[in-house]
């Protein structure tokens, strides 16, 4: 299992002033960690994204959480995992895995690495949902240090279409089932 990041992001961010000003600097410091690594993937809408899923599922396979991932025809993968317990309404944290094509842009740096330049971080995925994922994979630890009583469910798709259009026809069948 690969680590979240190889790089020395305590030491990269040491005199970053949000960092400095940070109330928790290791919660910052390893959701950077865990950016890193997500944004390494390339996960461009029109490659897979199942590499990127297969490895959060591995993690918290290690974490002692079962996961769900559906795997596509088309390369694309989706992963469900519950923390706290799965027969209990939960809290839905639900994200996307896919970025924007890169072609045509110009980018000073590797946008599949993530940089520190200027305060800012740089990479695709940095400024949207990988980020967002990030911060769920971090907070894993510590939801599973509580006593939830209400479960917290994290939900990653291949796209930002796939959740709604579940839920769309969630609603269709239960709207039939009504009537």
């Amino acid at each position: 299992m690969t680590s979240t990041s190889d790089r020395d992001w305590a030491g990269l961010l040491a005199d970053d002033p949000a960092t400095v000003a940070s109330g928790d600097r290791g919660r910052l410091v390893e959701t950077v960690a865990w950016l890193d690594r997500l944004v390494g993937f390339d996960t461009t809408s029109s490659r897979s994204n199942r590499e990127l899923i297969d490895w959060v599922a591995d993690w918290l396979k290690t974490r002692g959480i079962a996961s769900f991932v559906q795997h596509g025809t088309d390369g694309k993968a989706n992963l469900f995992a519950t923390i706290g317990d799965p027969g209990r309404p939960a809290v839905l944290l639900s994200g996307h895995s896919d970025v924007v094509p890169v072609a045509g842009e110009t980018w000073t740096s590797d946008p599949f690495t993530l940089t520190l330049r200027d305060g800012n971080l740089h990479g695709r995925g940095s400024a949207d949902m990988k980020a967002w994922i990030a911060c769920c994979l971090a907070m894993v630890p510590r939801w599973q240090a509580m006593d939830l009583v209400t479960p917290v469910a994290i939900a990653c798709g291949s796209s930002p279409a796939i959740w709604t259009v579940r839920r769309s026809s969630r609603r269709r069948r239960s709207s039939a089932s009504r009537r």
